[in-house]
């Protein structure tokens, strides 16, 4: 003999299914504007005078309040210059002077460069449109997180990682600042966005350890610095 299911259980269960059904779809909607967010990750051109002549380097970063957030350590490379010598690559400090960071046409104006947290901050004008995610403090242990990188400066890439780590790495300073991914970054991912499942923008991605993990600085962080 079947049981008939009661009014009041038909109604939970005919509510529970429109409850999965919807959470579903927006992870559905989520999925889809995430791998839509490299649109809005901007690649700069730094460049400066130097003994050796002029000296460039490039990186990404993004738009908040129509700041240019974005590594402290991409611009700072103009400051190294790389020799090869028969002991291997030697890094010596270079005087740079005349400083300039462009996004295509847009020059960009030099607000923040702290090196103890790896941020940059630089005033875009509004040209560019904010990053449309959200910022959000909540990270919590194994959420699920979208890298929305350029390897190698080569092109987009988004990858999936789970967050890891909430504390940084003992005798890494830079990492007091960050949070860990169970995913390493790679060369061109610093200064871009990380990103949860609910399409809001938790971190920018860092630093790399142990050729496995990724870091990625505290949105927190860079708020404080807008």
């Amino acid at each position: 003999m079947i049981n008939e299911i009661s009014r009041r259980e038909f109604l939970f269960l005919a509510g529970l299914t429109m409850v999965n059904s919807s959470c579903a779809l927006k992870n559905i909607n989520n999925a889809n504007k995430i791998y839509s967010l490299s649109d809005y990750v901007h690649m700069a051109t730094y460049s400066a005078d130097s003994e050796y002549g002029k000296v460039k380097t490039q990186g990404m970063g993004f738009i908040l309040d129509g700041k240019y957030v974005t590594s402290n350590h991409i611009s700072a490379e103009l400051k190294y210059q790389k020799t090869r010598t028969p002991l291997g690559i030697m890094q010596t400090i270079r005087e740079i002077e005349n400083e300039e960071a462009y996004i295509d046409n847009i020059k960009l104006t030099e607000l923040v460069r702290d090196t103890e947290t790896d941020i940059a901050v630089y005033d875009a004008y509004g040209y560019l449109p904010d990053f449309p995610c959200k910022p959000s403090t909540d990270i919590n242990l194994g959420d699920e997180v979208y890298i929305i990188g350029n390897p190698m400066l080569k092109g987009s890439n988004i990858r999936q990682a789970r967050i890891s780590d909430l504390d940084g790495i003992d005798d890494f300073p830079m990492s007091d600042y960050c949070f860990g991914i169970d995913r390493v970054l790679i060369g061109g991912d610093s200064g871009s966005p990380l990103v949860n499942s609910d399409y809001e923008l938790i971190g920018m991605n860092t630093l790399s350890a142990f050729n496995q993990l990724g870091y990625a600085t505290k949105i927190k962080h860079i708020l404080e610095r807008l």
